[in-house]
C-alpha cells in the first residue's frame, strides 16, 4: 500500500457493517442522524461544539448521535437538569435552535382572526403563564412577578406570530362558539387571508416526491453517516488532515473497484449539504408527504425505498 493510501487507525467504536442497522430505521430516524452529524461536524470548531459528547454515544456503541441530542435536549428542560448534562451545549448552537430565537418587529400589522378561532398575543400569552403559575406547573422566582415585567404594548397585543416573525399561526379554538363544521369552514376562510397577511404562499409539493426517496438512498448508498462519524473522530482525534480522499475509499468503499479518485469528496460534499436550512425544509417537507403506498414518507422503513430484488 503506497504511503498516500496509508490508513489512519480507526477508532476502536468503528465497525462499517453495524450501520446497515439504519435500514431497518424510519426515514425520518436517518434524516434526524445526518442532520445532526451534519451540523456537528459544520460547527466543529465553534468553542461552544458538542463534537466530543457525539463522540462519546459513539464510543457507549450507540450509533444514534441525533437520538441522544433530542433526549438530552428533551432533559435539560426539566427543573433538575444540570449544566453537566451532557449536549447541554446544543441548547446553545444556533442551527439547532433557529426556530426558537423571536426577531422582533417594530410595526405589527394585525393577523385576522373569527368568531371561535382567535389569535393569541402576547397578553394571552401572560395570562397563560400567571395561570400555569397558579397551577403549579411553573415555578416563579419569589423576587420576579409578572406584574413587574416591562411590556412593550405594541407588540404584546399583536398576535404572537407577527411579534415572533414565525411560519406558525398561534392559535386558539373556542369549541363552545361553534361547531365543528363551523370551524373547519371558518378555516378554510382564514388561511388564504393568512398566507396574504403572512406573504407565505401555499408550497408546491408537486416536485417532493421525486427528490427525498433518492436522498435516504444515497445516504445509504454513500455510507455518509458513517463518513461523517470517521470525519468528526479525526477532527476530536486532531489526526493530520485527517483522512484523506484514497483511504476514505478503502475504510468505506472496499468492493467498489477502480472507483473514481474524487468520489469521496463529491459524496462528503452530498453528507454536508444536511446542515443547510434549504435541504433540511426540503426533506421535512417529503417527510410530511403521503407516498405512492398510503403511507406517510416519513413512517416508511429506510429499505422500502430501495427496489426489492429478485
Amino acid at each position: 500500500m503506497g504511503a498516500n493510501k496509508r490508513i489512519h487507525p480507526l477508532p476502536e467504536w468503528f465497525d462499517l457493517a453495524k450501520y446497515d442497522v439504519f435500514l431497518g430505521v424510519k426515514n425520518e430516524v436517518i434524516f434526524d442522524e445526518i442532520v445532526a452529524r451534519a451540523l456537528i461536524y459544520s460547527n466543529v470548531d465553534n468553542p461552544m461544539s458538542y463534537l466530543g459528547d457525539g463522540i462519546r454515544v459513539l464510543e457507549s456503541g450507540d450509533l444514534f448521535v441525533g437520538r441522544a441530542i433530542r433526549a438530552a435536549m428533551a432533559r435539560s428542560m426539566k427543573p433538575d437538569s444540570h449544566e453537566s448534562e451532557p449536549f447541554i451545549s446544543a441548547l446553545l448552537d444556533p442551527e439547532l435552535m433557529r426556530h426558537f430565537r423571536p426577531e422582533l418587529y417594530s410595526d405589527i400589522p394585525p393577523l385576522s382572526h373569527g368568531v371561535a378561532i382567535n389569535l393569541i398575543n402576547g397578553f394571552g400569552l401572560r395570562e397563560l403563564y400567571i395561570s400555569l403559575i397558579h397551577t403549579g406547573a411553573i415555578q416563579r422566582p419569589s423576587e420576579a412577578t409578572p406584574d413587574q415585567l416591562n411590556l412593550h404594548l405594541g407588540k404584546m397585543s399583536a398576535s404572537v406570530t407577527k411579534t415572533l416573525s414565525s411560519n406558525l399561526i398561534y392559535t386558539a379554538l373556542n369549541l363552545t362558539k361553534a361547531t365543528d363544521v363551523e370551524l373547519i369552514q371558518e378555516f378554510a376562510e382564514l388561511l388564504p387571508t393568512w398566507r396574504e397577511q403572512m406573504g407565505i404562499p401555499e408550497p408546491d409539493k408537486s416536485e417532493g416526491d421525486k427528490e427525498g426517496g433518492s436522498m435516504i438512498k444515497r445516504i445509504v448508498e454513500y455510507q455518509a453517516i458513517a463518513m461523517l462519524d470517521l470525519l468528526l473522530w479525526s477532527k476530536l482525534a486532531k489526526l493530520h488532515k485527517g483522512y484523506t480522499n484514497p483511504q476514505l475509499s478503502e475504510i468505506l468503499y472496499p468492493d467498489e473497484v477502480n472507483a473514481d479518485p474524487k468520489m469521496p469528496a463529491a459524496r462528503k460534499k452530498f453528507a454536508l449539504q444536511f446542515c443547510k436550512h434549504d435541504q433540511q425544509d426540503r426533506m421535512n417537507m417529503w417527510l410530511g408527504l403521503i407516498g405512492r403506498d398510503g403511507r406517510y414518507n416519513r413512517d416508511r422503513l429506510v429499505r422500502d425505498e430501495f427496489p426489492p430484488t429478485e
